[in-house]
C-alpha cells in the first residue's frame, strides 16, 4: 500500500494536517504446509456509511449533506469529523480483535503482538484498554510517522523485522 496524504491535507487545518503522513509498504506472504505458519483468521471490512465523516470534496456537489457543518472551506483537501471517526475506529478495532480471538479460540496470553492500522494513537490506546490487553502487545509507530493509511501495516512489519521482533513462523 502507498499513500501521499500530504497532497490532500489542508496545511492550515491543524485538526487534520498533523495526523497524516506519506509512506509505502509491502509484504510478501506465501503458502506454507507448516501449520505454525498458516493464517488463522482474516477479515476484510468496509463501511461506506461513514462517508460524511471523512471525505475529500472536489466541488460543492461532493460535500455530503451531513458533512457540510464540518467543511473547512477548501476543496481538494481532507475533511474529517474527528469525533465520529474516533468512535467508529475504536469500536471497529475492538470488534475485530475480539472476533479474531473468538474465531481462533486464542486468548490474550497466546498473542505476542497485534499490529493494527495506525489510525490515531488515542484511538489505539482506548481500544486497547477496552480489550484488556497489556500495552506491550500492541505495536505503535504513529507517533513517528503519522497515519500512513494503506502503508501503515507494511511499515510496522518492516520495523518489527528490523528490531528482531518478527520472526519466521
Amino acid at each position: 500500500g502507498a499513500d501521499r496524504l500530504s497532497t490532500i491535507v489542508n496545511w492550515e487545518d491543524r485538526k487534520t494536517c498533523v495526523l497524516f503522513g506519506d509512506a509505502a509498504g509491502a509484504m510478501i506472504i506465501s503458502a506454507s504446509d507448516n501449520a505454525s505458519q498458516q493464517c488463522l483468521f482474516q477479515k476484510l471490512n468496509s463501511d461506506g456509511g461513514m462517508g460524511e465523516a471523512l471525505y475529500v470534496p472536489r466541488c460543492e456537489q461532493d460535500i455530503p449533506e451531513g458533512g457540510k457543518e464540518g467543511f473547512n472551506g477548501k476543496y481538494d483537501t481532507l475533511q474529517m469529523n474527528g469525533r465520529e471517526v474516533y468512535k467508529f475506529a475504536v469500536n471497529a478495532l475492538k470488534e475485530c480483535v475480539s472476533e479474531a480471538l473468538e474465531h481462533t479460540g486464542l486468548t490474550h496470553e497466546d498473542i505476542k503482538m497485534v499490529v493494527p492500522h495506525q489510525s490515531n494513537i488515542r484511538m489505539l490506546k482506548t481500544a486497547w484498554k477496552k480489550l484488556g490487553f497489556p500495552d506491550d502487545k500492541i505495536y505503535i509507530n504513529i507517533d513517528r510517522f503519522g497515519n500512513t493509511s494503506a502503508a501503515s501495516i507494511g511499515l510496522c512489519m518492516h520495523e518489527l523485522t528490523d528490531q528482531g521482533k518478527l520472526n519466521e513462523g
